[in-house]
């Protein structure tokens, strides 16, 4: 496990954890070691803008795009997944491939996978249609060129989850408490 935010599972790691500094939960990190194996760990808020909001345990060192991508599609704990799906929202050059591997999924009509191809594409944020990619130095074209990417990511997004949805037979909707 690399992310752990259900309530039971974090509490059972923490308890194994010696803190390395304050522990306050008004703290956005808490860096923490287990003792026994030597991992470190980082109790971090996740979520929110004025203030820590939804805790995250995170065994460091973070992974990779790829990685986290691997965890997003394949771990068998939704909170896990949808964390590192959150955490790809930062990486926007991923997004062709989590959508390619999300479409797998959904192509096998399983409930299930489409369901976690939904999730993975909403809690990345592949359907915002902000152009989060650099312009210093960008020409015009460029910009706009970035910009008709970003497009067609969301335009490819909001079909897959419509799809998943279909699978599913149900919406597939984004609710902070799928992470509770």
């Amino acid at each position: 496990m690399q992310y752990i935010v259900a309530y039971k599972r974090r509490k059972a790691i923490l308890k194994r954890l010696t803190p390395l500094g304050p522990t306050s939960p008004s703290n956005w990190q808490i860096p923490y070691v287990d003792h026994s194996t030597g991992d470190r760990w980082i109790d971090e808020a996740i979520t929110g803008t004025h203030g820590p909001g939804i805790r995250c345990l995170t065994k460091l060192p973070e992974p990779k795009p790829d990685q986290i991508l691997e965890i997003a599609l394949n771990s068998d704990f939704e909170d896990e997944a949808i964390v590192a799906s959150f955490k790809l929202s930062n990486t926007p050059k991923i997004f062709p491939r989590l959508l390619d591997n999300a479409e797998r999924l959904i192509k096998h009509e399983d409930k299930l996978l489409a369901r976690r191809a939904g999730l993975v594409i909403q809690w990345a944020a592949t359907l915002e249609t902000t152009n989060y990619n650099p312009i210093v130095g960008k020409s015009i074209s460029e910009i706009n060129s970035d910009w008709e990417a970003v497009l067609t990511i969301s335009k490819r997004a909001k079909t897959l989850v419509k799809q998943a949805s279909n699978v599913l037979g149900e919406t597939i909707e984004k609710d902070w408490s799928q992470l509770q």
